[in-house]
């Protein structure tokens, strides 16, 4: 083996095993997985500290989608009946005090945004799945973690 060899697997072991504990702390840490699931956390956590009332998931959500569901990785998989499409929710999600939503798109894509309070700044309660046009949550205690629930007037 060469010098040069042995200079570059120096270089690559540490480069690797860095790359590899960056993945991790990505994981432990619930970073942003997409770029609209870091505009959505910041979109919620700016109406939180503007203490809105009312917020509506189609000024969080600019992406496309018809239809938006909770839908934690403790659930299980989820056979949506309008798209005949079986979910599986991000395992990278599965902690305790972390909300799951799933944006399904009208072709039946989906698109998964997660967070907690310390990532995104509220807790989401459950609500099953809800049109676009009646995806608005409510204030329901505020605090250190504001909770929001589907309002009732729009399901």
């Amino acid at each position: 083996m060469g010098t040069s060899t042995r200079r570059r697997l120096l270089w690559i072991v540490p480069a690797a095993m860095a790359l590899a504990i960056g993945f991790v702390a990505w994981d432990v840490f619930l970073l942003p997985s997409s770029l609209d699931e870091a505009l959505f956390r910041y979109r919620l956590s700016r109406a939180v500290q503007t203490q809105k009332i009312e917020i509506n998931f189609s000024e969080l959500a600019t992406f496309e989608w018809e239809e938006v569901c909770d839908h934690h990785p403790y659930d299980g998989d989820f056979k949506h009946p309008k798209y005949g499409r079986t979910y599986t929710a991000p395992m990278s999600a599965a902690h305790d005090g972390v909300w799951v939503l799933l944006f399904i798109e009208k072709d039946g894509s989906p698109t998964y945004i997660s967070g907690s309070c310390t990532r995104g700044g509220a807790s989401i309660r459950e609500f099953g799945c809800l049109s676009r046009t009646k995806a608005v949550f409510r204030l329901e205690s505020s605090g250190l973690c504001p909770r929001y629930s589907a309002a009732p007037d729009h399901k």
